[in-house]
């Protein structure tokens, strides 16, 4: 009986309930499955509903809870760290602490529909949030959903044919010139001169550096020898939100893999960089430890170095007796302009492929999961080469020599480069084609 039956009881008031039973087997038992109507036909579109998949063996009952509930079952399931990296998983409590919870909290999971989670989009809109912001709420919401269903708790997904939130690019790197560069650096002191010259690299690679690996733990680490940078960690902290009940004396930190597989890479050791690398190592305490540590031992915290200094005097690094100038501050002294952190990261791209590396190299050192990445972000142009390249299509097709740039060529006149005769009333006409004469092709 692949369809089911529907049973009519009469109660004693003489109204009629109708329920239906479907068998099925799961797991080589064989149970029924029995629910109630007050419609009959509200009954025969249920075992509509439900043939096929009996037919099929495929039928599941449907666990009910609210959207709370499951959150719980959730968050104990996949919410942890053999799964998500840490900053993931305080990223994703945090959305559902904020926004998916307080609106969804109360809801069974079954009567969620694709209609309220669109009127929840536009109100996350209205109210000023970003549309990547309101993108990765929604994504936290679609996983959710995508690992109910295949729990159980859902027959389908309500966000299975929804679009994703389209994202408007508002803000965009910036990559510094040459000079705003050195303007930059003149202004760096101590610790965040070298950390600026590093930039390359993420801020979370930057201060997991360690000066060996000696203990053979797969850490990131400065190799001399070899003059390269091998990052093989990344550093997280958790400011305040802890995996875990928080414990006495527990670490506000912890070392994880890098963003991707790619990011697990070995980037070039510049000649400005090792001798500023060398210094330091020669002044640290610790000789195996971090490259960047405090006064403690303990990992730096980048919101420390890359936070705006209230203070109206300058404080004194006292493991190294030199001016603590935290990133905003040395900003603000160049006079280059608003500019983040990560910028940097932007300019050393844009630099790399500015002065004609190979793109594949580049997208190496960067640590991307693709070119198009490495092209899309960060090929800020930082000089226009567009006569140049110009000129250089000429000298390919025609054997035309390449001019310096800057330098404007005396140009002869049009008539000399094409093929233009006098004809009757001495009125020009134009033959075709370029002129042929060599002399011609090297003035122009």
């Amino acid at each position: 009986m692949a369809r089911g039956t529907i049973i009519t009881d009469t109660l004693k008031d003489g109204a009629k309930r109708y329920r239906t039973v479907i068998r099925v087997e799961h797991d080589g038992q064989r149970k029924q499955v029995w629910k109630t109507f007050d419609r009959k036909k509200d009954a025969e579109d249920y075992l509509d509903r439900t043939s096929p998949d009996v037919r099929d063996q495929t039928y599941r009952e449907i666990k009910k809870a609210t959207f709370g509930q499951y959150i719980k079952h959730w968050k104990e399931t996949y919410l942890i760290p053999q799964k998500l990296k840490p900053f993931t998983i305080h990223g994703y409590g945090s959305i559902l602490d904020a926004h998916l919870v307080p609106k969804f909290g109360h809801c069974a999971m079954q009567a969620i529909e694709s209609a309220e989670i669109t009127a929840f989009e536009a109100r996350l809109l209205q109210s000023g949030k970003s549309s990547t912001t309101v993108r990765n709420i929604l994504t936290v919401l679609g996983r959710i959903f995508r690992d109910a269903r295949k729990e159980h708790y859902l027959k389908i997904s309500p966000m299975q044919d929804m679009d994703k939130t389209k994202v408007t690019k508002t803000k965009k790197g910036r990559a510094l010139k040459p000079d705003e560069i050195r303007s930059l650096l003149a202004e760096c002191a101590g610790m965040l001169r070298i950390v600026v010259l590093t930039a390359g690299l993420r801020r979370s690679e930057i201060f997991a550096l360690h000066w060996t690996d000696d203990k053979g733990d797969a850490r990131s680490y400065v190799d001399f020898e070899n003059d390269v940078i091998r990052v093989r960690q990344a550093i997280c902290f958790l400011h305040g939100r802890q995996l875990k009940p928080k414990t006495a004396g527990a670490a506000s930190w912890v070392f994880t893999a890098p963003k991707s597989k790619q990011s697990i890479r070995d980037v070039p050791l510049s000649p400005a960089l090792k001798k500023e690398l060398l210094a330091h190592y020669l002044r640290a305490a610790d000789k195996h430890g971090l490259v960047f540590q405090t006064a403690n031992g303990t990992p730096v915290d980048p919101n420390n170095v890359c936070r705006y200094n209230p203070e109206p005097k300058t404080p004194v690094d006292s493991r190294y007796q030199q001016p603590r100038v935290y990133f905003p501050d040395a900003v603000r002294q160049a006079g280059i302009g608003p500019l983040r952190f990560h910028d940097l990261r932007h300019t050393y791209g844009s630099m790399k492929i500015d002065q004609g590396e190979n793109i594949y190299d580049v997208q190496r050192w960067m640590g991307h999961s693709s070119i198009q990445v490495t092209i899309d972000i960060y090929g800020h142009p930082l000089t226009d080469r567009g006569p140049e390249a110009a000129a250089k299509t000429d000298a390919m097709l025609f054997g035309m020599p390449t001019e310096a740039p800057g330098r404007r060529p005396s140009r002869p006149p049009i008539d000399r480069f094409l093929n233009i005769r006098k004809g009757p009333g001495n009125r020009p006409f134009f033959v075709g084609g370029l002129a042929s004469s060599p002399e011609l092709l090297e003035n122009c």
